[in-house]
């Protein structure tokens, strides 16, 4: 294939950059018709499992994604679709085995994103072990020493500006009682300053 405008699609193959039309084309079928088939789907699944992989790299900018999705004809995608889509990509032959043991029913019926990643053991598994690895979010201890720092400074200059001497002493009585909780017990704390 020949360059694009796109330096980052460049990097892909002609197969590779094949499936990220074929998935845009599926997209406008998707909207275009009643009946939403499965296939269509994993065509989709697969352009975006490709500009993820492209987007996600490092160095690139945190809306690399979004943009390129975007750019790509994606755009209409929500943030739950597209990561069940990428789900589908990466486990595109065990729901392939899965959807074989259906009936033809169920089979038409359960072709969507969401039905898949609901009803397939093989993407249901993946889903609850990615759950159970992922590392409990914690604040960075960068941004709760802003956070602490703001309100320090919140807190110095209300109290700079009360002139009543004896509130200002309550206030600073008050701080250095908090500071002697969190103080090690080896360091005095200088009342004077």
């Amino acid at each position: 294939m020949a360059r694009t405008n796109q330096p980052l699609l460049d990097e892909l193959t002609d197969q590779q950059r094949a499936s990220v039309l074929e998935g845009a084309d599926a997209i406008k079928h998707l909207t275009d018709f009643r009946r939403r088939t499965f296939d269509l789907w994993m065509t989709v699944a697969r352009g975006v499992a490709l500009l993820c992989k492209v987007a996600d790299r490092p160095g690139m900018s945190r809306k690399a994604r979004k943009n390129l999705l975007k750019d790509n004809g994606y755009g209409t995608l929500a943030e739950g679709t597209i990561s069940r889509l990428l789900r589908m990509a990466e486990h595109e032959t065990a729901i392939r085995v899965w959807r074989d043991t259906l009936t033809e029913n169920k089979r038409e019926s359960w072709n969507s994103p969401t039905s898949i990643c609901n009803r397939c053991p093989a993407v249901r598994q993946a889903i609850t072990e990615a759950n159970q690895n992922k590392a409990p979010r914690t604040r960075k201890q960068k941004d709760a020493m802003l956070e602490i720092q703001k309100a320090l400074d919140v807190i110095g200059d209300l109290a700079y500006g009360l002139k009543d001497t004896d509130q200002r002493a309550v206030i600073k009585e008050q701080l250095l009682a908090f500071a002697r909780q969190f103080g090690k017990p080896s360091e005095p704390i200088d009342e004077n300053s």
